[in-house]
This record gives C-alpha cells, structure tokens and sequence, in this order.
C-alpha cells in the first residue's frame, strides 16, 4: 500500500505491537494495563491525524471517541461498549453500580471563543436529521482543544459552547459549565 493508507496500516501495525507489548510487561511487572494502553492510544491517535487531514466522519468520530474513553479509564470509570453498531451510544460508563449511556460527538470551532457540537443522527435511507432523546443515551461527551465536556440531552441537533462570559449570549451554553471532570464528580 502507498500513501496515507499505508502508513496508516504501518501505523496501526506499530500500535498493536505496543500493546501486545505492554501486555506482556504488564504480566511481569504488574500495573494498569488500562491506562497504559490507552494512553500510548492516545498519542497514536495523534500520530494518525497528522498522517492525512482529510479523515471522513467516521474516521473523525472513532477519533473524538477513543479520546473519551482514554480520558474516562484515565479517571477510573469503568467503560462497557456495545457490540454490534445498532445502538444510539457508543459507550456505557459505570461506577459504584450506577450506569450511563454516552454518546460521543465531535466538536467543531464554531468562532474565535466558541465550539459547536452537533447532536443529530441519520437513519438509514433518510436525509432527515433526527434529535437525539433520552430515550436514546443519557449524556453527549466531546472533546476540544484538550478539554473534556459531558453534556445532556438538549433536544436541538446541535449546541453551540462559549469558552469565556464575556462573549456568550445570556441564553446560550458556557463551556466552563459542563467540564467533564465537574460533570463526572456529580453522577
């Protein structure tokens, strides 16, 4: 294979001899594997997206979402994720007994001080935009610029955050407000 495809092959190659790796020095000197794993993930994901910037949806969302279940494990939730890709969440987190469906999206500069999330889905053969429900997951997770935010459901097929008070509208969403960390200590 040539190009971005080859290396992202060569690149994914790379990963899972570093995990298989890591597995086996787990096995001799005992630590989270966990933690280990994801976050060499982590800078292999970085590592992927300087190989091509022109990743698809799909692409992008497999990425926002590997982002999210590092920085969970990384905060000692418990992540369950779903088999088969049927579901309206990507992942199920757990701590203490009590689950939580997320759905992970990703985020978008919007403006210099804001980023938007669009929190839509498409069935299959239709161009209409559905809103999710809480029906359909308990919580949207993204990340921008190195920050984590879980948010709930707010009916709307995308919600626009505003990173400083001075420039957000008195009825929009201030980032600051839906830190993931400050989010996750309230569940």
């Amino acid at each position: 294979m040539r190009g971005w495809k080859g290396k992202l092959v060569s690149k994914v190659m790379t990963f899972l001899l570093l995990v298989i790796t890591k597995a086996f020095h787990h096995t001799l000197y005992p630590c989270s594997v966990e933690a280990n794993i994801f976050g060499c993930l982590t800078e292999h994901i970085k590592e992927v997206m300087c190989v091509n910037n022109d990743l698809n949806t799909s692409q992008i969302g497999l990425i926002t979402e590997l982002k999210c279940i590092t920085y969970l494990l990384e905060h000692g939730w418990n992540v369950l994720l779903p088999q088969g890709n049927y579901t309206k969440y990507d992942i199920v987190i757990e701590k203490n007994n009590k689950f939580y469906r997320i759905q992970c999206k990703h985020a978008s500069k919007k403006e210099d001080n804001a980023f938007i999330v669009r929190t839509q889905y498409m069935k299959r053969h239709s161009a209409y935009k559905n809103r999710y429900t809480i029906n359909d997951c308990d919580y949207f997770m993204t990340e921008y610029e190195g920050q984590y935010y879980i948010f709930p459901i707010f009916g709307t097929t995308e919600t626009k955050f505003w990173l400083n008070e001075s420039s957000h509208h008195p009825m929009s969403k201030l980032a600051k407000d839906y830190l993931a960390e400050i989010i996750l200590n309230k569940l």
